[in-house]
């Protein structure tokens, strides 16, 4: 059992707000409902967030709990001044306000707001907090950002004010066996990543002058507009070069190719390919530098995945040969556009090459046609 206390005025709570794809829904006894802004909760409803969704409520006390993303919560009994809670799955935030006839109150006092679940017992008096309720249900963990909170392992012991204090700025975890030691958070860490997984929490507290302070300043990073074009990316790939036909033979080598891009429209691009490699091997017995040179349309999808083909041409220096019908194609996985690695990927080409030779004696040519195909695994980088 997890539980949060306090001082709750005569009322009942309210859907004050709700962000995201606003898919909220409050399941009753007499059936389900959409849930919008205005929306009474009575006892015994369940509010239920989407994937994408998050909801505050607001007590008659005027304190609000943030229900986040794919969050079920229970609005249960008032008794005896306290109002019980249940969280079955997710996370809430809870911006409690304390009002000014409870500030008096000795810390023995029973908590008068209470959040249950299978895994421990939390009890409020003014204060800001992050309750999540992981790995079914049987786990828990509180963030302390401002005030105090008080954690038991039983119902009784917390409304006897034998809890555990959990003090600004600590976290305390809590499952079905035991609740432990209190420790120290990194607090602007914690609420970076927080903003990351509960982004609705940033509107949902916007000018809330009883959340705390540093939320304004934990607004979530602009996404970067996706370049039109880079002109500084290059490749280094490994390459096996096969050839079959008249003389056939194979080479291993390393290239490296200068690869500007610019993006046509949505996913689709256009990327320039000129790159150089030595033949260092047995084909024809021979060593060679060769060039290449292409252009390719890209298709990136989800902007990581991306495939591209194209035509191109090999020219081999020292070689009397030209190509015929090169094909480029390319696959593999794209990281940032403005990180130093830009992709990796896999790639082959395939081209007939057409040869001249002279013959031993020099008094005569001949020719004849060889198929050349390339193997390509490399890493490309952006400046």
């Amino acid at each position: 059992m997890f539980f949060l206390p306090f001082a709750l005025a005569q009322g009942r709570p309210t859907i004050e707000s709700i962000e995201g794809d606003k898919i909220v829904v409050v399941i009753t006894a007499t059936g389900n409902r959409v849930g919008s802004a205005g929306t009474k909760i009575d006892f015994g409803d369940r509010i239920k967030t989407g994937p994408y969704a998050s909801a505050k409520i607001r007590y008659p006390d005027g304190s609000k709990l943030l229900i986040g993303r794919a969050t079920e919560m229970e609005v249960q009994e008032n008794a005896s001044g306290t109002q019980f809670n249940q969280i079955h799955s997710g996370e809430v935030r809870g911006i409690i306000k304390k009002p000014k006839a409870l500030q008096s109150m000795p810390q023995t006092t029973a908590p008068r707001f209470v959040i249950r679940s299978k895994a421990a017992v939390m009890g409020v008096r003014g204060t800001d907090f992050v309750y999540n309720l992981q790995e079914e249900a049987a786990k828990a963990q509180i963030h302390t950002l401002d005030g105090t909170v008080e954690v038991a392992k039983d119902e009784a012991a917390l409304m006897k004010g034998e809890g555990i204090p959990v003090r600004k700025d600590q976290f305390i975890t809590a499952d079905q066996n035991k609740v432990y030691v209190p420790e120290k958070f990194d607090r602007e860490a914690y609420m970076k990543n927080l903003v990351q997984s509960e982004p609705e929490f940033v509107e949902l507290i916007k000018n809330d002058p009883d959340a705390v302070s540093d939320d304004e300043n934990l607004q979530p990073e602009p996404e970067k507009p996706l370049p039109r074009w880079r002109l500084l990316v290059f490749q280094v790939n490994a390459m096996a070069v096969k050839q079959s036909g008249e003389n056939p033979g194979s080479v291993y080598t390393t290239e490296i190719s200068f690869n500007p891009w610019i993006r046509v429209f949505g996913p689709f691009g256009l990327r320039g390919h000129f790159g150089v490699f030595p033949l260092k091997g047995k084909l024809k017995g021979d060593r060679f530098t060769a060039i290449e040179g292409g252009v390719l349309a890209t298709l990136t999808l989800f902007n990581k995945v991306f495939a591209e083909v194209g035509p191109g041409s090999q020219v081999w220096l020292g070689e009397r040969s030209s190509n015929n019908g090169m094909i480029l194609i390319n696959a593999g996985w794209k990281f940032s556009d403005y990180g130093f690695i830009e992709r990796v990927f896999v790639g082959v080409g395939h081209y007939q090459q057409n040869y001249r030779g002279v013959s031993n004696n020099g008094m005569s040519i001949t020719t004849y046609q060889r198929s050349v195909d390339e193997f390509k695994v490399g890493i490309g980088f952006h400046f």
